[in-house]
């Protein structure tokens, strides 16, 4: 349904679930920097600031707008753990715990660092009396088995129709595109069949940020549904995929431009829309 609206897929986060030996050594590890906990209102401004770091740190990322957090942000069934470098926040992690003997379930592992993770993943650690093992959501490009020597986990990634789907995301302004990094080149394309962008394009990345404009009086190099453009641009399709797939045809050149403008990346949505 969404496809046929502009959307494409992107990858979907992992849980990884591992027991506390996992990160036992973790214990007697010298780490310049200290972990606090509370409720998520009492960090809530650094949290969100946290946030708005990762925004303009990460391919896709995205956040809720403030109004949308508020029930987050009063939230009463979850605590929120943050690591700090002196008054630098560098990680943080919701959480909550089933009970004595049970399990720790956390959110989203929010990192600056791997300093930040290895804070958090210590702090996970000083629950070994109470939890039996820790539950915790990561990017998709995260490497959970080298967070450690024999790091035992079980990484997962459930897609299921129509439970659990993965995210999706598209483009509703091409013009809105200008300033995000990009490799060295240089196309003129058509937008077809989308009510928001239909139109021709002239996208030129030869100072590493997009320059996006509409054009008139150009041949297009390539034409594109909106969800063949929305999967180059957030990294998840190769050109030569745009035919298969029916988002579009760039074939030769054209597709060498666009593959080296938009190279494969790995998005991390994070927002739950």
């Amino acid at each position: 349904f969404y496809e046929r609206h502009g959307f494409v897929g992107l990858p979907q986060a992992k849980t990884v679930v591992f027991p506390l030996s996992s990160v036992a050594w973790l214990r007697s590890a010298s780490l310049a920097g200290d972990v606090r906990w509370g409720t998520i209102e009492e960090h809530y401004n650094a949290y969100r600031g946290l946030l708005e770091r990762l925004l303009a740190a990460r391919h896709g990322f995205a956040v809720l707008p403030g109004s949308r957090m508020e029930r987050f942000r009063l939230a009463e069934d979850r605590w929120l753990a943050t690591a700090w470098a002196g008054d630098a926040l560098i990680g943080a992690v919701t959480y909550e715990i089933s009970g004595y003997g049970g399990d720790l379930t956390a959110g989203d592992l929010l990192t600056a660092s791997p300093l930040g993770r290895a804070l958090l993943l210590g702090f996970f650690g000083t629950h070994a009396g109470q939890v039996e093992k820790v539950s915790v959501v990561v990017p998709p490009g995260e490497t959970p088995e080298l967070w450690g020597t024999d790091f035992a986990a079980e990484i997962s990634s459930n897609v299921a129709f129509p439970t659990s789907l993965a995210p999706m995301g598209r483009v509703l302004s091409v013009e809105g595109l200008a300033g995000m990094p990009v490799g060295s080149a240089h196309i003129a394309v058509e937008v077809v069949d989308d009510p928001f962008i239909a139109g021709h394009y002239e996208l030129d990345g030869s100072s590493g940020l997009l320059d996006a404009r509409r054009a008139t009086g150009l041949v297009p190099d390539a034409t594109l549904t909106a969800a063949g453009l929305s999967g180059l641009v957030y990294g998840v399709l190769d050109p030569d995929e745009l035919a298969i797939r029916g988002f579009g045809q760039a074939g030769g050149e054209a597709a060498e431009r666009l593959r080296t403008l938009f190279p494969r990346a790995l998005p991390y949505l994070h927002a739950h829309f």
